[in-house]
């Protein structure tokens, strides 16, 4: 972008971000979204959905955003699609429970979150079974009533109280 901003003109600046700077840009987004998708690949607790969390709110803007809010400002336009970093789940859909216990007393409550990950655009949720040990059958809930998406299209959440 240094090459960009010393161009005199708007035409050039304009051709230079287009020719130079766009290209990269999109070399830079591909080699971010690996690390996501092997980040996501693997997340099954808190903490590690945390390490996610950190390296998009560290990294992201100043490896993507900023940059490219400066190309878009050279280039006079929004940045075009394949410019930008995908909403979409790239890996394979997979279902984790990010839980800290590893136990509990009998008749104690247990609130579990469900994260259910890359079904789609817009994933409608699933249904949990489970049972208790020992027992026969099994209880369900039907996770696509009250799924809560989060601001990630195909990210759902069912939240369940397992007794």
């Amino acid at each position: 972008m240094a090459r960009v901003k010393a161009e005199k003109t708007p035409q050039a600046r304009k051709k230079l971000a287009r020719e130079l700077a766009l290209p990269i840009c999109k070399e830079v987004l591909a080699a971010v979204a690996d690390p996501h998708r092997y980040l996501l690949a693997t997340v099954t607790t808190p903490g590690e959905l945390g390490t996610v969390a950190n390296w998009q709110q560290h990294n992201m803007p100043d490896l993507v955003f900023k940059p490219g809010q400066e190309l878009a400002a050279a280039l006079g336009s929004d940045l075009p699609a394949d410019a930008l970093p995908s909403r979409d789940y790239q890996g394979e859909p997979r279902i984790f429970v990010p839980v800290v216990r590893t136990g509990f007393v009998a008749g104690e409550p247990l609130l579990l979150t469900v994260m259910i990950l890359g079904l789609g655009p817009q994933p409608s949720g699933g249904v949990l079974f489970w049972r208790k040990l020992g027992e026969q059958g099994s209880a369900f809930r039907d996770c696509s009533k009250d799924t809560g998406l989060s601001d990630h299209a195909a990210l759902a959440l069912c939240r369940i109280l397992v007794v």
